[in-house]
């Protein structure tokens, strides 16, 4: 039979299909098998080129098998996929302060590849506004300083370091009442 290649190992970002591509058997026959991972079928076994459907967040790895017969021996490859779940964040959330309070402002990511960079922006119209960039401000926290009476808008862009979920970003209103 001809050597098996399953193809390049990939990591995807929550998603519920994805592709194998393993090479076409010049000689012999090949089929996908799944050696470990969570729920996901192969929709076209004997294909090399096929579509593994009902894919959860998970590592997963398929092995690409190609034979001719029982009497000539088998080879083999297997490839991994990683499933990454979607980037969510939990906070900031709305906060109203008494003049000259400067509380911290919070975020919790999580999903994605866990390696995380965040930008803090500050805006005058509201979380559909126009955003400026708060320079430095690259935390999972921030502290705007004490506020006088008034009403604030931040929110903070959460990106995933190694680019395989898109970032996610969270808005909050600050009030500072009379």
């Amino acid at each position: 039979p001809s050597m098996s290649n399953a193809g390049s190992d990939l990591d995807l970002c929550n998603v519920s299909s994805f592709n194998l591509t393993g090479n076409a058997p010049a000689i012999g026959t090949g089929v996908w098998t799944k050696v470990s991972g969570p729920a996901g079928t192969v929709t076209n076994p004997f294909s090399p080129a096929t579509t593994v459907t009902g894919a959860v967040p998970g590592t997963y790895v398929f092995r690409w098998r190609i034979s001719n017969g029982p009497a000539c021996t088998p080879f083999s490859d297997e490839v991994t996929i990683i499933n990454r779940s979607a980037m969510i964040s939990s906070g900031p959330a709305d906060v109203s302060v008494c003049d000259g309070a400067a509380p911290t402002l919070t975020v919790v990511a999580s999903g994605g590849s866990g390696v995380y960079s965040y930008q803090w922006e500050a805006s005058t119209t509201g979380c559909a506004g126009t955003w400026n960039t708060i320079i430095g401000a690259m935390s999972d926290t921030y502290n705007p300083g004490a506020l006088t009476i008034g009403t604030y808008n931040y929110r903070v862009i959460i990106t995933d370091v190694n680019g395989i979920c898109p970032p996610v970003t969270s808005c909050l209103l600050y009030t500072s009442p009379s």
